[in-house]
């Protein structure tokens, strides 16, 4: 890649999902861990496709409501299986520190205030130029298809007031062309056994979530659905907690509503 006086290269790590859970007591794991094996096997089922690196997955632009802030964002995967974020053509009249935010919650131009920090990648003093942002973050299991904007916002000490701790100066939302990476991941409830006593909730004859019971255990909890506890976090990529089940943590179970 070639660079000259009008190109700045900044390459950032992500720092991690904060989306937090209330109200969650951590149980222990007690059982054998499965990571990497189904509950039943299939012969027949489909591969998960493999992304070559350099191949563009997901494209925006950035914008704001005052039209002084804009810039190009590009996702494409990477040689170790990640993915890297570029930002270029990026130009704003914003003076002081700015951060961008990678968001699983939709938002837009008009959105003035970003209160939930979601995937976190900071760029400071942002001046014109292009940016080169890269990072992995274990929870994104592979698809980071779960991750709806981009926001550029300006950390700020909130005013006596109650302002905005971290106004948005623009947004972009996230065009994805991944195709689905777990083709063969399939939910299906078997019913109640020691580890995973919790309530399922069934939607068109699919699992949807799971409501974790206060013995439960994770392993104990993917042998009832026929899938393994990396297909749990792979379903959850914004929880906490790791590989240990919450009690009274709502599971997602639905590829559709990762």
């Amino acid at each position: 890649m070639s660079r000259d006086s009008s190109r700045a290269l900044v390459t950032l790590t992500v720092l991690g999902v904060l989306v937090g859970l209330a109200g969650c007591t951590p149980v222990e794991v007690r059982l054998p861990a499965i990571i990497g094996t189904r509950a039943s096997p299939s012969a027949s089922a489909t591969p998960n496709p493999v992304i070559k690196s350099g191949v563009v997955v997901a494209t925006g632009e950035l914008a704001s409501s005052d039209g002084k802030t804009s810039g190009r964002i590009v996702v494409t995967a990477s040689a170790d299986g990640n993915f890297d974020v570029t930002m270029s053509d990026f130009r704003t009249s914003t003076a002081g520190d700015l951060e961008l935010e990678l968001s699983p919650v939709p938002f837009n131009s008009a959105v003035k205030c970003f209160a939930d920090m979601g995937l976190r990648i900071a760029l400071n003093k942002v001046s014109s130029g292009t940016y080169l942002l890269a990072g992995a973050v274990d929870s994104i299991q592979g698809d980071p298809t779960f991750l709806d904007s981009v926001l550029v916002t300006q950390p700020a000490m909130p005013a006596a007031n109650g302002e905005c701790l971290n106004p948005v100066v623009a947004s972009a939302s996230l065009t994805w062309t991944m195709p689905d990476m777990r083709p063969s991941l399939v939910v299906v409830d078997s019913g109640i056994r020691s580890g995973a006593t919790g309530v399922a909730a069934i939607v068109d004859g699919e699992a949807a979530s799971y409501v974790v019971a206060s013995d439960d255990v994770m392993e104990a909890i993917a042998q009832r659905f026929g899938i393994t506890v990396d297909d749990i976090l792979y379903l959850n990529p914004t929880r906490m907690g790791g590989k240990m089940a919450l009690a009274g943590e709502t599971l997602n179970l639905s590829k559709k509503l990762r």
